[in-house]
């Protein structure tokens, strides 16, 4: 057969890049211990009282059961909270949390799954206006607080780094847990979501809890400027993040720029607070999904793992 010089060029060109990517992979595995995703063991079981199912994302050497020793030290904990009707695993592959939480910070990612409404959708009773639930729904709240009892009863758990990841309907849980549980918790990220509207019981929480909310200006499934769903209200962005900001001795900066890898222009407003700190992104530009959100993940786990400890 005869190559052309463009196929043998691009020949050529392929081999040398696979040779570069293999120099790499290998160059990266003797400094940096690199590991792949087959070193994160995951287990699913119930919790005792309720029988409901949720995972554990851990490094191999720290999974029970496996004939592995006990880690050296107690870890921190990342509870992740899907949006309504979205498979946990999905939100768990599309942030890679896997390589970003469990391999890179050595943290305890922990998947509780919602219950299931009269559709068959998994969903996450926290509030009025979201979602699924009707009048005497499950106590998600109580069902949080008996996983993470769970956990610390199978693993070695840093309690005063517990977090709290949710989106949509997952952060209108994360704001409610944080509202309800904020002597369990240190901080949470909270993605196109809300906090409690004026149909739910009021956010008091007993301590200072660290918050990032991040929100699209353009989301038509929950507003920027709050609004309406299932007949219940829900609060703007502002509100919600408003009793995380009653602390006294607090610094407002604010900037607009890009984040790298996120691609739209974000306006972040940061307030410091020497217990505490309140940080919202603002994307002009972002609807409900804010899909590029995926790329700015490690700055999420970062903002998680800097909060004060209160």
């Amino acid at each position: 057969m005869f190559w052309g010089p463009g196929v043998w060029l691009r020949s050529l060109w392929l081999r040398r890049l696979r040779s570069r990517l293999l120099a790499t992979a290998v160059a990266c595995a003797a400094i940096f211990g690199c590991r792949s995703a087959s070193e994160v063991d995951e287990v699913t079981v119930h919790e005792p009282t309720t029988g409901r199912a949720y995972r554990i994302l851990a490094q191999r050497s720290e999974a029970g059961g496996q004939g592995d020793p006990a880690p050296a030290e107690a870890r921190p904990v990342l509870l992740v909270l899907h949006p309504y009707a979205y498979p946990a695993e999905e939100l768990v592959n599309a942030y890679r949390l896997r390589e970003r939480a469990v391999r890179g910070r050595g943290w305890l990612v922990v998947v509780p799954e919602g219950e299931r409404d009269r559709e068959g959708k998994q969903f996450w009773n926290a509030s009025a206006a979201c979602c699924g639930a009707e009048p005497g729904g499950p106590d998600d709240v109580s069902f949080l607080h008996a996983v993470l009892d769970d956990v610390a009863r199978r693993r070695r758990v840093d309690t005063t780094r517990v977090f709290v990841l949710g989106v949509s309907n997952g952060g209108f849980l994360a704001h409610r847990f944080a509202c309800d549980a904020s002597e369990r918790v240190r901080a949470i990220v909270s993605i196109a979501a809300a906090g409690p509207g004026p149909e739910d019981p009021p956010c008091r929480p007993a301590r200072p809890v660290s918050l990032l909310h991040v929100h699209g200006v353009l989301d038509e499934t929950i507003r920027f400027a709050g609004g309406t769903a299932r007949g219940a209200r829900y609060p703007a962005v502002e509100d919600s993040v408003a009793p995380w900001l009653r602390s006294p001795g607090g610094a407002l900066s604010r900037r607009r720029g890009a984040l790298r890898w996120f691609g739209p222009k974000v306006e972040i407003e940061t307030h410091h607070f020497p217990t505490h700190r309140v940080e919202v992104w603002t994307v002009p530009e972002g609807d409900h999904a804010l899909s590029a959100l995926r790329h700015a993940v490690p700055r999420l786990l970062d903002f998680l793992e800097a909060a004060p400890s209160g």
